[in-house]
């Protein structure tokens, strides 16, 4: 730090953007959210002071600076996730502060340290211990990946409420990828085209999806969301991806023996529901080996949806696999059965 003839401290150019700092801040995705945010609205200030340059009479201006300090605001907190109380504190501080020159700076800087500390070890505390291993739990299922790749191959039964039965091939591949794994399916439900769907699934990353419906000369992208149908059945894309377990709220609703094998039961609740989609997923896992055994998934009404089995897991080669999934619509009354051919 260097004073200027005024006796006013002076900083180096700040060499990153508020944007680029708070990216930089939060690109691991590990931190808690609103010790990042806080910390990102206090960068984003300590990045504005130090654009400031004396005048010959000893006054600042900002010439350098592409945006105010509220402006500044505004960009971070456009996710909605910083309070209200976080960037009204931060305005007040520059207000009574941020205009003596760059001397304040040090307090910025605890700051940054004081919020978001404080704010992580407040929203670490709030959680109960059944939150804890519920998260836990869900971490250790999203980072299994699969040893080596694979191709089975099954057929979708959908029975319809009035009984009316269609019966469509099926294969599903694991694609290992140096820091990814995709799982593909493959349907011939809607012949002579062959329907597609890859999720692809990366350490601490959501899934991505892909859709679509191809034949030897074209191909047509079909809906990827998460409550799009796969080859007209039960099963919504979320389902095979596993898309309750990325949501953030997850608890331990008990342990218990089911079918004479330990168990844990998980709920997972999604913070941004849709109308049409799933509020609540209740599932059974299995305690040595993290498998699904059992869900059941909620409206936002807390109306059941959905109920998913799983029947008949084999050891095939040092893994297990399952032979056959079972998944039952409540509202429609329709019933999908997703049988594989396993090796011996």
């Amino acid at each position: 730090m260097k004073f200027n003839s005024q006796g006013r401290a002076e900083l180096p150019l700040c060499p990153f953007s508020p944007s680029a700092r708070a990216a930089w801040l939060t690109e691991s995705g590990r931190g808690n959210p609103a010790g990042q945010n806080i910390a990102a609205l206090v960068l984003a200030e300590i990045w504005a002071a130090r654009q400031r340059r004396p005048t010959k009479i000893g006054r600042a201006e900002l010439p350098l600076c592409p945006f105010s300090p509220s402006a500044s605001v505004a960009r971070l907190t456009e996710s909605g996730r910083a309070t209200p109380q976080a960037r009204t504190s931060l305005r007040l501080f520059w207000r009574k502060f941020g205009r003596r020159g760059s001397a304040a700076l040090p307090l910025l800087v605890t700051m940054v340290l004081f919020f978001a500390a404080g704010a992580m070890a407040e929203t670490t505390n709030t959680l109960s211990g059944a939150e804890i291993e519920g998260r836990q739990l869900a971490q250790k299922i999203l980072e299994q990946w699969p040893a080596t790749n694979s191709t089975v191959t099954g057929v979708l039964k959908i029975r319809d409420a009035k009984g009316n039965r269609t019966n469509y091939s099926v294969k599903c591949e694991v694609l290992l990828q140096p820091a990814s794994w995709t799982s593909r399916y493959t349907s011939d439900s809607i012949k002579p085209w062959t329907e597609e769907f890859l999720v692809t699934h990366a350490a601490n990353s959501p899934n991505v999806y892909v859709h679509f419906r191809a034949s030897t000369i074209s191909r047509m992208v079909l809906p990827a969301d998460e409550t799009a149908p796969f080859a007209g059945s039960d099963f919504w894309l979320g389902d095979l991806g596993l898309e309750f377990f990325h949501w953030p709220q997850q608890k331990i609703l008990k342990k218990e023996f089911h079918n004479n094998t330990p168990s844990v039961v998980l709920e997972s609740r999604n913070p941004h529901p849709a109308t049409n989609g799933y509020a609540r997923v209740v599932s059974r896992i299995e305690e040595e080996g993290g498998g699904v055994m059992e869900a059941q998934t909620y409206d936002v009404a807390n109306r059941q949806l959905k109920d998913f089995r799983v029947k008949n897991l084999k050891k095939i080669n040092g893994q297990w696999q399952v032979e056959l999934v079972i998944m039952k619509n409540l509202q429609t009354g329709s019933t999908t059965r997703l049988e594989f051919d396993l090796k011996k």
